[in-house]
């Protein structure tokens, strides 16, 4: 069971070539068991009913990795969406795509475009997968789609909650859980705007081992955290009276 203020958990699938490194494997072999892992957490993610889920698939920054790398990664993608096409519409999963698509190869453009349009009219859980996407990136995105729309309106003004969800690329709610594998304790531009106020869980456990058990003994230490976001706690409330 999820906790029920649970909207939105965001992943760091971070450890993959470092698992693969341990195991006298190429970075490629630990992707692929990455995948798998996604795999299995998004369908965990939906038996527990959670609305909304991102995952840092591939960053702006990941370019800089070797050629070879990035083509695997790119590969795997492209099966993962082939092969689970039909079973992420039955389970009722819809499947978003955040980021910049201008430079990911045409195929996994064409099949992820596809898939989104397959999943568009799911009700269940909502994936969003984060490709070519960077935090900053996106912002300053934002901005520049708001200054274009003031300079037409003419009113010249700083968007509300709602209109800033609308210049994001997902148009999400807010993030209330990160979790980031694999053992680093940074965001990595991940979702700098919708983590205002997320609760942060970093793992020391790579994403290929990451299961659905980690996955709920966070959400019950989560559930066990006094989330005040800017105001008091309810014991603090109590006293103040």
């Amino acid at each position: 069971m999820k906790p029920e203020s649970i909207q939105h958990i965001a992943f760091i699938m971070d450890g993959n070539g470092r698992w693969a490194t341990a195991r006298g494997m190429d970075r490629s072999k630990g992707h692929r068991a990455g995948m798998e892992a996604l795999e299995r957490i998004v369908m965990a993610c939906s038996e527990r009913k959670l609305p909304y889920i991102s995952f840092y698939a591939f960053s702006t920054e990941n370019w800089k990795r070797p050629a070879r790398e990035i083509r695997a990664i790119f590969l795997l993608m492209e099966y993962f969406f082939r092969r689970r096409m039909k079973d992420l519409a039955s389970q009722n999963i819809r499947i978003l795509i955040s980021g910049d698509w201008s430079a990911l190869p045409t195929r996994s453009r064409e099949i992820a475009a596809r898939c989104i349009r397959e999943t568009a009219q799911c009700t269940g859980t909502t994936v969003n997968l984060c490709m070519n996407y960077g935090g900053q990136m996106e912002i300053r995105r934002a901005c520049a789609l708001w200054a274009a729309r003031c300079q037409q309106s003419g009113e010249f003004s700083i968007p509300d909650e709602s209109e800033m969800q609308e210049l994001l690329y997902s148009g999400l709610p807010d993030v209330d859980l990160m979790i980031r594998t694999g053992g680093d304790h940074r965001v990595s531009n991940f979702l700098l705007y919708q983590m205002a106020y997320a609760e942060l869980f970093f793992s020391d456990i790579a994403w290929p081992d990451f299961s659905p058990g980690d996955l709920d003994s966070i959400l019950q230490q989560f559930e066990n955290r006094d989330r005040r976001l800017g105001g008091l706690s309810l014991a603090a409330q109590s006293a103040a009276q």
